[in-house]
C-alpha cells in the first residue's frame, strides 16, 4: 500500500511540473519539486534530470550534488528500462544509482537519475520500482511541458509585438471586475497609478472619464456593438470595449491603445529604419510627433533653412514628396519595432 501511495504521489508531483510550462517557469522552479519527491521516495541524496534532442542538451536539472552523465552513456541506454551504476561502467557513477530514459518523439528523450553517496548502500528493489513506475508518464509529462513552455513562449512573442505599438487589453466580467490584463496594460495602470491588479476594477481619477466608462460598459454588455471611450489626448489613450466570451462564459474585452509618442523614439530607431543622418532622424521624429516645420526647428535650435534642408533630404531619401507622405510612411511602418 505504501508502494501504491507513493508512486501516486510521484506521478502526480510529475504531472503538477509539467502543467507548470504553462506559466513559462524556468525548468530550474518548475522540476525541483517532482525531484525533491523522487528523491524522497527512492531514499536518494541526489537526483538529476535531463532533457536532450539529438544529442543537444535542452535542459538539466538537479536536486542535491548529482554527478554529471555523459551523453555517450545516455545514447547507448534503452527506453523505460532502469539501469545501475554497474551497467554504465563509461559514466565513472562512483555511489549507487539508479537510471532510466524515456521516449518524448523521435529526436528527444528525457532522462531520470537518482544517487547515493560512495559507500551508501545499494538501492532495494522496491525503491527501484518507482523509476519503472514512471515509465508511461515521464516522456509524455515532458512532451507536454515543452509544448506549453513553446506556446507560452510563442504568446510572448505576440505581447511584445502588441506592446510596441502600444496596444494592450484588460478582460472584465459583466460586473465590471478585472479577471486579466495584459502586461502592456499592467505596466501602463502603474505608469497611471490606477491600481487595477490591486482594485481590480477600472475607476479613473477624472469623474466624466469614470462617467463614460460605465455608460460604454453597460452599452458594451448590452451588445450594441463597439464602445470606443478617451482616456487622454495626451498621449491619446483609448479603449474599444465590446462583448466575448472566456472560457465559456460572458466577457468584456477592452482593447487598450496608447498613441507611441513618436519624439521621444531613440534618433537610432529612425536612422536605422530608414537610413537617415543623426539630424534627419531627430528631425523626422519631432515632425511624427506633430510639429510643423518651424515648431521643429525652434525645439531643435536650427534656422528655418536649415531645417527646410533637412526635410528635403530626408524626402529624398525615403522616396516620399511632402509631409504628409512622410508621416504616412512612417505611421505605416515597423519603425516602432526596431527599439
Amino acid at each position: 500500500m505504501a508502494l501504491f501511495d507513493e508512486q501516486t504521489a510521484l506521478v502526480r508531483a510529475l504531472f503538477s511540473a509539467a502543467l507548470s510550462g504553462s506559466h513559462a517557469r524556468p525548468a530550474e522552479d518548475a522540476w525541483q519539486g517532482f525531484l525533491s519527491e523522487l528523491c524522497a521516495v527512492t531514499r536518494a541524496e541526489s537526483a538529476l534530470m535531463r532533457v536532450e534532442r539529438a544529442g543537444n542538451t535542452i535542459f538539466s536539472v538537479r536536486q542535491g550534488a548529482s554527478p554529471e552523465l555523459p551523453s555517450d552513456s545516455v545514447l547507448r541506454m534503452r527506453f523505460d528500462r532502469v539501469y545501475g551504476q554497474e551497467d554504465l561502467t563509461s559514466a565513472a557513477l562512483e555511489g549507487p544509482t539508479r537510471l532510466m530514459k524515456a521516449r518524448i518523439d523521435g529526436v528527444t528523450s528525457v532522462v531520470l537519475m537518482v544517487v547515493r553517496p560512495a559507500h551508501a548502500r545499494d538501492f532495494r528493489s522496491v525503491e527501484g520500482q518507482y523509476l519503472s513506475g514512471l515509465a508511461p508518464f515521464l516522456g509524455q509529462a515532458t512532451e507536454g511541458y515543452l509544448a506549453a513552455l513553446r506556446t507560452q513562449s510563442l504568446a510572448q512573442f505576440d505581447a511584445e509585438a502588441g506592446a510596441q505599438l502600444g496596444a494592450g487589453w484588460i478582460l472584465f466580467d459583466t460586473a465590471g471586475k478585472i479577471l486579466a490584463l495584459s502586461d502592456f496594460a499592467a505596466e501602463w495602470e502603474a505608469a497611471q497609478g490606477l491600481r487595477l491588479s490591486e482594485r481590480r476594477r477600472f475607476e479613473p481619477t477624472d469623474p466624466a472619464i469614470a462617467a463614460a466608462f460605465r455608460g460604454a460598459f453597460s452599452r458594451a454588455v448590452a451588445d450594441t456593438g463597439a464602445q470606443t471611450l478617451r482616456i487622454s489626448d495626451t498621449p491619446l489613450t483609448e479603449m474599444v470595449l465590446r462583448p466575448d466570451m472566456f472560457q465559456e462564459e460572458p466577457v468584456i474585452r477592452a482593447v487598450l491603445r496608447v498613441a507611441p509618442d513618436y519624439a521621444r523614439l531613440f534618433d537610432t530607431q529612425f536612422a536605422t529604419h530608414f537610413g537617415l543622418s543623426p539630424s534627419e532622424a531627430r528631425l523626422l521624429a519631432r515632425l511624427c510627433a506633430g510639429d510643423s516645420l518651424k515648431q521643429a526647428s525652434e525645439v531643435l535650435g536650427w534656422t528655418i533653412e536649415t531645417t527646410r534642408s533637412c526635410s528635403k533630404q530626408i524626402y529624398a531619401r525615403t522616396g516620399v514628396s511632402g509631409q504628409p507622405a512622410l508621416i504616412k510612411l512612417v505611421y505605416d511602418s515597423a519603425v516602432l519595432s526596431c527599439g
